[in-house]
């Protein structure tokens, strides 16, 4: 995607967003105020398309619930390796979740139940 012309790369941002969906290149601010142009990065909702239908959720926070925005006529490719990476990511979560649960439970004698945190990862939606 980087690699595109600048022109078509920015068809992909989201400004209303603050840049939380779609592309991103030298739009996000470090902490002093400088622009971040080390990187460019294109960022997605991993768990759906569309989060949500709510009009008042989406204008008031959409860092969160904006829609997924892909690159469907210059880069079509990109959603299914995204969505498939996004997949590996989260088994991987899921596993680590798993873990810290297993290790809780023992550390705190079954005060800490198993399955906690990885239930909370599979409840989320954002």
């Amino acid at each position: 995607f980087a690699n595109l012309p600048e022109e078509t790369k920015e068809k992909y941002t989201h400004s209303k967003s603050n840049y939380s969906f779609g592309w991103s290149h030298g739009k996000e601010k470090m902490r002093n105020g400088v622009p971040d142009t080390a990187k460019g990065s294109y960022y997605a909702n991993p768990l759906g398309d569309v989060i949500t239908e709510d009009p008042y959720l989406k204008e008031t926070f959409p860092e969160l619930y904006a829609d997924n925005i892909w690159p469907t006529e210059d880069l079509p490719e990109l959603e299914t390796a995204f969505k498939n990476m996004t997949q590996i990511q989260l088994g991987v979560g899921y596993m680590i979740c798993e873990l810290f649960d297993r290790y809780l439970n023992r550390l705190t004698d079954g005060a800490h139940s198993r399955g906690h945190f990885l239930e909370m990862l599979k409840r989320g939606t954002t």
